[in-house]
C-alpha cells in the first residue's frame, strides 16, 4: 500500500495537481489511523509532504490542525520545524518573512520540491 501511495504522490507532485495530493494524504492519514493508531509517530516525509500541500494550497488553517495532531517525535524534525516557522508566518500574513525562511532553510533534497511549488 505504501508503495502504491508514494508513487502516486509523487505523479500528483510532478504534475503540480496539488489539491489532489492533499485530498490523497487526508485520506491516507485516516486510513492509516484506523488501521495503526501509532502511524504518526515516525511518518515525517508523509507529515512534511502533507503540511507543505496546505501550504501550496492556501489553506493555513488546515495546517494548523495538522500541525496540532501530529506527534512530538515528528515535530522534532528539523524540516518540519522549519515548515511550521514558514506556516505560521503565513498565517500572521508576514509573507516576505515567510519566503526569506523558505529559500535560506537548507532543504533536504526530497523537500525541495515542495519549497519550489
Amino acid at each position: 500500500m505504501a508503495n502504491e501511495f508514494e508513487t502516486r504522490m509523487q505523479q500528483l507532485i510532478q504534475a503540480g495537481q496539488w489539491d489532489e495530493f492533499v485530498h490523497d494524504c487526508e485520506a491516507y492519514e485516516l486510513e492509516m489511523f484506523s488501521k495503526n493508531p501509532s502511524f504518526s509517530d515516525t511518518n515525517v516525509w508523509f507529515y512534511l509532504g502533507f503540511l507543505f500541500g496546505y501550504l501550496i494550497t492556501d489553506d493555513v488553517n488546515n495546517a494548523r490542525f495538522l500541525y496540532k495532531r501530529m506527534k512530538d517525535a515528528v515535530k522534532t524534525d528539523v524540516e518540519i520545524q522549519a515548515t511550521w516557522a514558514i506556516a505560521k508566518c503565513i498565517w500572521n500574513h508576514k509573507l516576505p518573512e515567510a519566503h526569506a525562511m523558505a529559500v535560506a532553510h537548507s532543504w533536504q533534497p526530497q523537500s525541495k520540491v515542495f519549497v519550489g511549488a
